[in-house]
C-alpha cells in the first residue's frame, strides 16, 4: 500500500490548507452529470469525491486501503466511501474518475467495460518538489489513445498543492517519507501560526475525458 500513517498526516494538512481539490472538482464538473452515478476509483482520502457529493453529484468512492477509507469517513462524514478493489468491479457507471490512479495504457479496456459514458483520467506531469524537472508523459498517452481510435479531450491546468508544516523537523520528515530526500532548500516561512513553514508545490495537471461511445 502507498499510504501510511505519516503520508496520511501530511496529505490531510496540505489538503485542508489548499484549494487543490476544489480546483480539480471545478474542471471535472463540466464532464459529469448530476443525475447519474459516478465512481471515484482509488479515491484515497476522498477529498475530490466529498466535494462532488456536496455539490449534488451521485458519487461512490472506493479504495482498497482500509486505513484511508476510515480516514475519509472520519474527515468528510459522508456515506459514499467503501473498501473495494477498483480492479474487481461488477457494476457499470456513467463515469469513472481515475484521479492519479492506475495506468490508462494498461487499464483502458478494463475501465471502459465498466462505464456507459466516459472515463476521466487525471495525471500529473511532475515528480514533486525535489527539483523543477517535469516528467511529462502526456504525449505518450495522446498517441496511445489516438492509436486506439478513442474520442478524447485533453485539458491542461496548474494548481498549487503546497505542503504546510509545523516545524523544520517536519520538513525533513516529509521530504524523507515522500521523496527519500533530505533536501529542504525549498522550505519557506508561512504566514500561518499553526503551520509556520511551507514547501511550495505547483502541480501541472492533465485531465483526459475519454468517451466510450466513439470506440471503433
Amino acid at each position: 500500500m502507498w499510504w501510511n500513517k505519516e503520508k496520511i498526516y501530511y496529505y490531510i494538512n496540505a489538503a485542508e490548507k489548499s484549494s487543490f481539490h476544489e480546483n480539480l472538482a471545478s474542471v471535472i464538473k463540466p464532464h459529469i452529470r448530476e443525475n447519474k452515478i459516478i465512481l471515484d476509483a482509488g479515491c484515497g482520502l476522498g477529498y475530490l469525491a466529498a466535494i462532488l457529493k456536496e455539490e449534488g453529484y451521485e458519487i461512490k468512492a472506493i479504495d482498497s486501503d482500509e486505513r484511508v477509507i476510515k480516514e475519509a469517513e472520519r474527515i468528510h462524514k459522508k456515506p459514499i466511501f467503501s473498501v473495494a478493489d477498483a480492479f474487481k468491479l461488477t457494476d457499470v457507471y456513467e463515469t469513472i474518475i481515475l484521479s492519479f490512479f492506475g495506468n490508462i495504457r494498461e487499464n483502458l479496456d478494463y475501465f471502459l467495460s465498466h462505464v456507459s459514458g466516459n472515463l476521466i483520467y487525471i495525471t500529473s506531469a511532475h515528480i514533486g518538489v525535489v527539483s523543477d524537472f517535469r516528467k511529462d508523459k502526456s504525449c505518450d498517452i495522446d498517441m496511445f489513445l489516438a492509436s486506439r481510435n478513442m474520442k478524447f479531450k485533453k485539458e491542461e491546468y496548474e494548481f498549487n498543492f503546497d505542503q504546510v508544516l509545523k516545524s523544520i523537523d517536519e520538513a525533513y520528515d516529509f521530504m524523507s517519507i515522500t521523496y527519500s530526500s533530505s533536501n529542504i532548500s525549498k522550505l519557506e516561512k508561512n504566514e500561518d501560526e499553526e503551520f509556520p513553514f511551507v514547501i511550495r508545490n505547483r502541480k501541472k495537471i492533465y485531465v483526459y475525458v475519454i468517451e466510450k461511445e466513439e470506440r471503433t
